[in-house]
C-alpha cells in the first residue's frame, strides 16, 4: 500500500524546520507535508482558516489523492490541525488521525512566566551575539516577522471556537502541557473520553526530541 501522507502544523513561531528531529526519527515511511505558516503569512495567503485549508488541498493535490491522510500539530498548532481535520473532512477528504502535540491553551500563570523567561534569555542572548548593525536589524525584522505571525494565528483561530471532526485523535502532553489542560472534560470540542492521551515527563520546548513521539 502506499505510504500515508502527513501533515504537520507547527506552533506560534510558524517555521516547518521544528519538525526536522521528529520527521528523521520517524519509523514507518511516511510522506512529510510541513507546513511552513511564516510562509503563507509572509506571501499574504493565510487570511483566513479557509486559506489554510485551500494550501494544504492544493498541496495534497498535487501528490496523489487516494491516499491514507494523517495531520499532527504541535503547540498552537495543534488547534489549527484540530480544526483542519473538521475542514477537510466537510470537503469530503477522509482524515485517519489527529495526532495533537502539547495543544496550546489559555496560558495559566505560572506557566507564562516560565515561557515569557524563556523567550527573554533567548532573545538577550540573540542580542549579544548580534553585534554588528546588520545583524541587529536582521535580529528585529525576525522578531517583527514572527510578532506577525503570532498576531495573525490568535485573529483566526480564537481561544474556544476551535473544533475538531470526527477522525481519531490522540494526545500527547508534556508536563506544562498536562498542568495547562488540567481537568477539563472536553478538548475543542470533543470528549476526553474520546481521546487517546499520555503524559510525557519532558518539558513543552523539548517535546519535539522525546524518542516517545516518535513511539
Amino acid at each position: 500500500p502506499e505510504a500515508p501522507l502527513l501533515v504537520l502544523l507547527p506552533g506560534m513561531g510558524g517555521h516547518a524546520w521544528v519538525f526536522a528531529e521528529l520527521v528523521h526519527a520517524l519509523r514507518q515511511p511516511a510522506e512529510v507535508l510541513a507546513v511552513s505558516v511564516v510562509d503563507l503569512v509572509r506571501a499574504g495567503r493565510l487570511r483566513s482558516h479557509d486559506d489554510l485549508v485551500d494550501a494544504v488541498q492544493e498541496r495534497l493535490a498535487s501528490r496523489g489523492g487516494g491516499r491514507p491522510l494523517l495531520l499532527g500539530g504541535y503547540s498552537f498548532g495543534a488547534r489549527m490541525a484540530s480544526e483542519l481535520g473538521r475542514s477537510l473532512e466537510s470537503r469530503g477528504a477522509s482524515v485517519r488521525h489527529v495526532l495533537l502535540l502539547d495543544p496550546w491553551m489559555r496560558l495559566g500563570g505560572s506557566f507564562r512566566q516560565t515561557l515569557r523567561g524563556i523567550l527573554r534569555a533567548h532573545r538577550a542572548s540573540r542580542a549579544r551575539k548580534a553585534g554588528s548593525d546588520s545583524q541587529r536589524r536582521a535580529a528585529e525584522a525576525l522578531r517583527e516577522e514572527l510578532d506577525a505571525v503570532r498576531a495573525r494565528l490568535k485573529a483566526i483561530y480564537a481561544v474556544g471556537t476551535t473544533r475538531m471532526g470526527t477522525a481519531p485523535v490522540s494526545l500527547l502532553l508534556s508536563r506544562e502541557g498536562a498542568e495547562r489542560l488540567g481537568r477539563r472534560d472536553r478538548l475543542f470540542g470533543r470528549p476526553r473520553t474520546e481521546v487517546a492521551s499520555t503524559e510525557l515527563t519532558c518539558r513543552h520546548l523539548d517535546l519535539l526530541r522525546a524518542p516517545a513521539v516518535v513511539d
